[in-house]
């Protein structure tokens, strides 16, 4: 799906998710924490791995934390792979 770059990923989840991702693991950062989010990774029958957010008057637990950097290091092996090919080929905006 092409999108504007206005728009995030999380936005259109629904769209990117397809029949052969279901009954699989979905990882994801904090912005995939809403309700549209949730439901549309229910909905494939996804087991929702999200990190979670902490908020001003409700911080994380220790539990959390811990949870949240299992999650992390699998989440940081595709995005290492994207941000040297990203880097090798100098698509970062400069300022």
């Amino acid at each position: 799906m092409v999108t504007d770059a206005s728009v995030h990923d999380s936005q259109v989840l629904d769209n990117l998710l397809d029949k052969k991702d279901m009954h699989e693991d979905f990882f994801g950062d904090f912005t995939y924490t809403g309700k549209k989010q949730k439901d549309s990774i229910s909905q494939k029958e996804m087991t929702d791995k999200t990190c979670k957010k902490g908020y001003k008057n409700n911080p994380l637990t220790e539990q959390d934390i811990a949870i949240n950097r299992k999650k992390s290091r699998v989440c940081s092996r595709v995005e290492h792979v994207f941000g040297w090919s990203m880097d090798g080929m100098n698509l970062y905006a400069i300022g």
